[in-house]
């Protein structure tokens, strides 16, 4: 997963003063690591850690904003 076009948000929203940031993320990422079954999680580790890499960048260079955390969707009954 890239994530160096997040970051570049992140880093030109200060650039130019934006106060409000809605980022969508997903459960398992960042602080919600418990939130999902140990074997969910070792599955996506890759992707989360970088999803979480992305939400402490936010939070560090925008203290006031915050990272949304989207339910992942059970795609076993897509198509039914």
């Amino acid at each position: 997963m890239k994530i160096q076009g997040n970051m570049n948000m992140i880093e030109n929203a200060g650039i130019i003063g934006v106060t409000r940031v809605i980022l969508v993320t997903s459960v398992g990422a960042g602080d919600s690591k418990e939130a999902l079954p140990e074997p969910a999680y070792e599955a996506m580790k890759d992707f989360l850690v970088q999803k979480t890499k992305v939400c402490q960048a936010l939070s560090h260079k925008h203290p006031a904003l915050i990272c949304v955390r989207e339910p992942m969707q059970d795609v076993s009954s897509r198509g039914q």
